[in-house]
């Protein structure tokens, strides 16, 4: 009887100490759970930084295209009215030019 007792003893303290093992092991994955979470938001907020910081992006070549572009008809513009006034002065002129 005795020894059917230290048995059951034996047993329920090794049954305690897989209990807190069992414990333990679900705090650790509730931490790890936890922080994959947190990851996992941070990675959201990060890819909609990356989206917004590549629409400016975009929109600042757009606009630096544009300014060239802008620059570029400026000097064309003005290098068309220093020749047309060396060559050609009147629309009467360029009738007669188109005629040679």
């Amino acid at each position: 009887m005795q020894r059917a007792l230290q048995n059951i003893q034996s047993a329920d303290q090794k049954a305690d100490h897989i209990n807190l093992e069992l414990y333990r092991q679900e705090e650790q994955m509730q931490k790890a759970k936890e922080k994959t979470q947190d990851i996992q938001s941070e990675l959201k907020r990060a890819q909609k930084y990356l989206k917004y910081f590549a629409k400016q992006v975009y929109t600042d070549k757009i606009l630096m295209c544009l300014i060239f572009l802008a620059i570029i008809a400026v000097i064309v513009i003005i290098i068309l009215k220093i020749v047309k006034k060396d060559n050609i002065t009147t629309s009467e002129d360029l009738v007669n030019a188109l005629k040679n």
